[in-house]
């Protein structure tokens, strides 16, 4: 149920409160994390500014912090008008995604139906690059994404931009692809140092860098330059606020907000930067 906010944009609370979903379950700044009860993070300064913008104020879900599994499980809160807003590093193409692996085993089976009422997602805040990481140790022979032969085995977060990646791209030449659920306590990268048979693996280059510098043994050998869209997610109900955020978004890359907010927490090439 969506409630007249205390300004002209309803959201779910009301008197002006906006309430937003976070990923905090593991610690990949600079999206989204916590310190304590706080929220911080790229996509939290962004969203909170343009909550401001927009006569709002911005407050996490009563779920922050908490496990969930997978991005599809926290667009669900979306889908169902239970939170304003989902910031999970979400790119559009996840309703692609689970049309074509929803029957898939490891993928839980979630239901393509609830498709028919899709959040609606903001314009581009971040356009995202992969990083491919491998253990040296274990494979010193590869340096590249060249060097993958037919055979090999590349590991990728369960329903990221990632993934759809590596199945375009990769297993049409033989590379197997191992799936790990978001969330879990082994990251891809501490799975890869465990598992000799996972050569490497390809996710979001922001999060990559974060998880590899906590093992030494891991390197970041190549940079897949595939400006994927992320975008949030808002309640289908509400359009008022999806324009709103829309609006405030263009605003800030126009007065030179949102670039000194990208500058706070990434290091990555300009490319990253929604123009």
């Amino acid at each position: 149920m969506v409630a007249l906010s205390g300004g002209a944009v309803k959201t779910v609370a009301g008197d002006g409160i906006l309430t937003v979903d976070f990923r905090t379950d593991f610690a990949a700044l600079p999206y989204s994390n916590t310190t304590g009860d706080t929220a911080i993070g790229f996509e939290v300064d962004i969203l909170s500014e343009a909550a401001t913008r927009s006569e709002l104020v911005m407050e996490p879900a009563e779920s922050l912090g908490e496990f969930s599994p997978a991005a599809l499980h926290h667009l669900w809160l979306a889908e169902k008008g239970d939170v304003d807003v989902v910031a999970q590093g979400l790119f559009p193409g996840l309703y692609a995604y689970l049309e074509a692996y929803a029957d898939d085993e490891q993928f839980r089976g979630i239901d393509a139906a609830r498709a028919q009422s899709p959040a609606l997602f903001t314009d581009p805040y971040y356009l995202e690059d992969f990083g491919f990481a491998v253990n040296v140790e274990l494979h010193p022979e590869i340096r590249s994404l060249a060097d993958l032969e037919a055979g090999m085995t590349v590991a990728t977060y369960e329903d990221a931009a990632a993934d759809l990646w590596v199945v375009e791209n990769l297993v049409p030449n033989g590379i197997d692809v191992s799936r790990v659920t978001n969330g879990s306590v082994l990251s891809p990268l501490s799975a890869a140092a465990l598992a000799g048979n996972v050569v490497g693996v390809i996710h979001s280059l922001p999060v990559i860098e974060v998880l590899a510098a906590d093992i030494p043994e891991i390197e970041i050998v190549d940079v897949i330059d595939a400006d994927v869209p992320v975008a949030f997610a808002v309640d289908p109900s509400n359009e008022s606020l999806h324009e709103a955020l829309n609006e405030a978004l263009a605003g800030m890359v126009a007065d030179g907000t949102y670039q000194t907010i990208y500058d706070r927490w990434f290091t990555n090439p300009a490319g990253s930067v929604v123009p």
